[in-house]
This record gives structure tokens, sequence and C-alpha cells, in this order.
């Protein structure tokens, strides 16, 4: 059973958090059969970003009085997908490009509360993103490409414009959202005959012949225009079930790397649940021509001993939990929902219940995991000593120490600025004026004049 899905969010970030979400049961026609909306209230210790609210044009004063505590959210969304699994089994959720986006925020946002979020491998997902990809490079000269700028957009406002589907801007509401990707993909099967049923969004050719896969492969991707596609060539180094580590022999032949971190750049990672990697055979007379260049890259990673550890060892960053949140360790998740378990029950044991899960020394999975529960009893306990809650807002807000891309990430004062600057004339005052309101409280909950100039 296929389960159209989509959020809005607070920000583009996964140290952000669901503020709405919509998913749609369909049956074979892509009609809904079962749906489930909400809102979720912004977390105590959330700032939203002002673009985010723009966008879906959320008034923050009744998204707070109507919304849901996000651990409420999660168990409604979770009990809603395990229920969609005992009625009908295996279920697909799909979304618009929901492998970088919805499908991380939900995950983070079930395991940040303790809830286990693979469903015993009975909920699989698909990127109809990478389904739209997929039909513009099997039919590039039947396709209404769209580009924006110097590169060609597959956003769902475009393509859904371009192919007769939306003749109005996006609302950017999770519902209306689900409705457009249903309409979306009755137009593509009909249009050009490509069930979402029987896309796969990795393909590996084979050799039928000699029944061997082929390691040298190469891949239509989208080029800048007037092309549409382009090829590129890979040279499979290492693959698992789940996952290629693919090189880019054209880059290894020009660059010639000898080092490690030389050669880490022609290196990309494919993730098969996740990722849209489409490729072709090449012929027997391409093949000979990258011989020498093949056998350079297998010696050079046998003399730098790389291998699959090695290179997910290379590639970690020093990131948040939150942006990695299956660094915890899948055993830790029943852990988590005890510990806040015991915590809603008591609440006066929270240092209890940390002594209890921290030891000296503790593995650092074990660090994660009490990071997690103290993010969590930031936003539920109530008057939590200043200096508890400045090592989570000072980092995330003040330093942007905590971003990930702290250097590009709006401040909260200039977010305010912007805001106020907003006002005069526009035709969402309401939504900007609940913003303000919204960011003095904020101010004011955390002492945040210590170290901002700003007249929210």
């Amino acid at each position: 059973m296929w389960i159209l899905y989509d959020f809005e969010t607070s920000s583009r970030a996964l140290i952000g958090q669901i503020i709405s979400y919509a998913f749609w049961v369909m049956d074979e026609r892509w009609e809904p059969v079962r749906t489930l909306t909400g809102k979720i209230r912004l977390k105590p210790t959330e700032f939203p970003e002002l673009d985010a609210i723009l966008i879906t044009r959320t008034r923050i004063d009744l998204l707070q009085q109507d919304g849901k505590s996000e651990i409420d959210g999660a168990f409604e969304i979770h009990d809603f997908l395990s229920e969609c699994i005992r009625e009908y089994g295996h279920c697909i959720l799909a979304g618009y490009n929901s492998s970088q986006f919805d499908l991380k925020f939900l995950r983070t946002t079930l395991i940040r509360n303790g809830i286990n979020p693979y469903f015993m491998g009975r909920l699989s997902s698909i990127d109809i993103l990478h389904y739209i990809q997929h039909i513009a490079m099997t039919h590039p000269n039947d396709f209404p490409w769209v580009s924006q700028g110097e590169y060609w957009t597959f956003s769902l406002e475009s393509v859904s414009r371009s192919l007769g589907v939306l003749d109005t801007e996006q609302a950017h509401d999770a519902e209306a959202d689900v409705e457009i990707m249903r309409n979306l993909i009755r137009c593509i099967e009909v249009r050009y005959g490509d069930a979402l049923a029987d896309f796969r969004p990795v393909r590996l050719p084979h050799n039928s012949r000699c029944e061997a896969e082929y390691v040298l492969f190469k891949q239509r991707i989208k080029a800048t225009p007037p092309e549409k596609t382009i090829f590129r060539t890979w040279y499979r180094l290492f693959q698992s079930k789940s996952d290629l580590i693919v090189v880019d022999i054209y880059q290894f032949h020009e660059k010639k790397p000898n080092t490690l971190l030389a050669l880490m750049g022609v290196l990309r990672y494919i993730n098969c649940n996740t990722q849209y990697f489409s490729t072709e055979p090449i012929s027997q007379a391409e093949a000979l021509e990258w011989n020498s260049t093949i056998t350079r890259v297998d010696e050079l990673a046998a003399e730098l001993k790389l291998n699959r550890d090695l290179y997910f060892e290379l590639i970690k960053k020093p990131w948040d939990i939150e942006y990695q949140i299956h660094d915890m360790g899948f055993e830790r998740i029943n852990t988590l929902n005890k510990m806040i378990r015991q915590l809603t029950q008591s609440p006066e044991r929270y240092q209890a219940i940390v002594t209890q899960n921290w030891r000296p020394n503790a593995p650092e999975k074990d660090r994660f995991l009490i990071q997690l529960f103290n993010r969590y009893a930031l936003n539920n306990l109530p008057d939590l000593p200043v200096d508890l809650t400045d090592r989570y807002i000072v980092p995330r807000y003040i330093n942007q120490t905590l971003v990930r891309d702290g250097d590009d990430s709006p401040t909260i004062a200039s977010q305010i600025e912007r805001a106020q600057c907003l006002l005069i004339g526009n035709d969402d005052q309401s939504v900007l004026i609940a913003y303000l309101d919204y960011a003095h409280q904020f101010i004011e909950r955390y002492n945040l004049n210590r170290f901002l100039k700003t007249s929210a």
C-alpha cells in the first residue's frame, strides 16, 4: 500500500522540527482511503526560521494554541503507520524530495522521542522527485524541462506547473502538497506509461550473457541548459546489499590522485534506500579504454588500505547528534524511551535518571543518548537552571556552533530585523506580528538580551 506524505517544518535543517504533517493512504486508483493530518506546536527551545514561517504562512500564535506537543505528534504518526502496516501489510512512504528531507525529519523526530522508526522492515520509502528525474532522463525529448538560472529545476511547483497539474502558486501546506503529488503521479503514469510501482531508484546494469555484474557503467545526469542530460562514467569500488562506493573514473584519470584525501575527492557514496542512481552499460570498446585506469584505482586503494570502514570514518563530520541521530545506535532507542517515560512520571527524578544511565568514560553512543534525553528534558521540564538551558540555547542560536551550516544560518537578531522591515504593507502582516511576538517571548524566556541588541 502506498502512503503519500509531506511535512512543513520550522527549518530546513534537521535540528528544527515538524510543525504540520499529512499522510494519505492510497488505493490502486490513487484515491485516499485513509488520512492523517495534524499540527505540532513549537518546542520551548525552538526558534523558527523566518523564511519557513513565511513560506507556509504559519501564524505561530495559532500553532501554539492548536498544535500538539512533539512527542504526542510523534506517537500519533507512529501509531497511524503501525495501524496501516497491520491492516495492509508492507507499506511504501512516498514524498517529494523526501529522501533528503521528510524521511530524515520523520526518523529524527521519532528517535529523539524514543520511538523506533523502522517498523520491522515493513515500511519502505520512495522519493517522487527521483521518479520525476527518471522520467526526464528516459524521455528527454518529451519532458517539459524547466530551467532556473543555469540549472534545470525539479521542484514540485515547477514540475507540476510545466505538466499542467498546477495553475497557481504552491500553497506549501502539507495536505495540499500531498494532493499535488497525487495528481502529478496520475499525470505522469498516463502521459508516459511508467508506473510509480515499477520505479527503482538504484539500477545497476548486468551482463546477462556471462551472468556477472558490471563494475563499470555510465549514468545520465542533469546537465546545465541548453543540454538536457550528459553522461558520467563510474567504477564500482565497494558494494553491499544497501550501498555502493563508486569512483568517477574520468575525474580519477584527469586528477591522478595519489593520496587518501585526493582519492576521497573522486569517490561517491550511494545509499540504495535514499538516492537516485540509475545506470546503463557501456560498450566493450569503452570498457577497454578504461582498463589501465581501473587497475590504477585498485592498486591505489590497496596501497592506501582504503575499505568501507575507513571510508565512513573519513567522511564522518562532527555535527550535532540531531543531524546524525542514527549515531546513537539502534539498541539505545528503547533505553531513551524508558528514560523519557520515567521523566514524564516523575520529573523530580531527572538527575537520578541521568546518573543511572551515565558513567565516566562511557562510549560515545551513551553520550549521544544523554544528549537526546537532555534535549527532551529542556523542552518538557519547567524552571531548569539558566546554565543548563545555556548549554543548548547559546551554541545553537548565539554562537551557532551547534548548527551544521552556522556561517550561512540567519541569526535571531537578523531575522527579527527582517521581520520588522517586512511589516509595512505586507499581506502576511498577521504572520509577521505573531512571529515578532514569539521572538520577544523567546528572548525573555532565555534572557537572550545578554547577547542580543534588538528592539523585539
